[in-house]
């Protein structure tokens, strides 16, 4: 090998090397800009409308909890809602239907004597909880809040004795290590 190709060799690696800094360098400012904007959305006003267009999702979706978390349901739904738009079944788009889900399911607790708020909400946080399992059926944080929203509003039997399907009989699962003796 000649000098001069040796010295091309080289200079093609540091321009790859070069390359490679000048990428892995817009990376890291992209998420520090976004990890900024998260760690402010907690901070914003209640009070202040959700503005989506030109935002990252995870900061929309950050927003919008902070906003759930705070107590301004209308602009979370909102936010929510955005975020949903485009029917997109990715990681953001499950979160913010969990999200909503729970948002619903708080609502309708907190309406218990009122019948009128109670049952829509926890159909509407059914719904939500169900999207969910559809798109990830082992979430099983949904399936969790969605047993707990069947426990305060359980699903009316005709609905399921319209069905064809029959269930599935499966035998009932023995455990002898959890007798009811051995516990306190």
């Amino acid at each position: 090998m000649r000098r001069r190709d040796v010295h091309g060799v080289f200079a093609a690696a540091a321009l790859l090397c070069s390359a490679a800094i000048v990428v892995q360098g817009a990376l890291w400012w992209r998420a520090s800009t976004i990890n900024r904007e998260l760690a402010g959305a907690e901070r914003w006003p209640a009070g202040t409308p959700t503005e989506t267009a030109g935002v990252d999702r995870r900061v929309v979706l950050a927003r919008a909890a902070a906003l759930s978390k705070a107590g301004n349901a209308d602009a979370a739904l909102h936010a929510f809602n955005a975020l949903l738009a485009h029917g997109a079944t990715d990681e953001i788009a499950r979160a913010a239907l969990f999200d909503l889900g729970n948002l619903y399911l708080r609502q309708g607790v907190r309406a218990t004597g009122n019948a009128a708020v109670f049952m829509p909400m926890l159909e509407l946080a059914k719904q939500r909880y169900r999207d969910v399992l559809r798109a990830d059926p082992a979430d099983w944080d949904a399936r969790f809040n969605l047993e707990r929203a069947l426990r305060y509003a359980p699903e009316e039997r005709e609905a399921f004795e319209q069905a064809d399907d029959r269930p599935i009989e499966r035998p009932p699962n023995k455990l002898p290590e959890l007798l009811a003796p051995d516990l306190p």
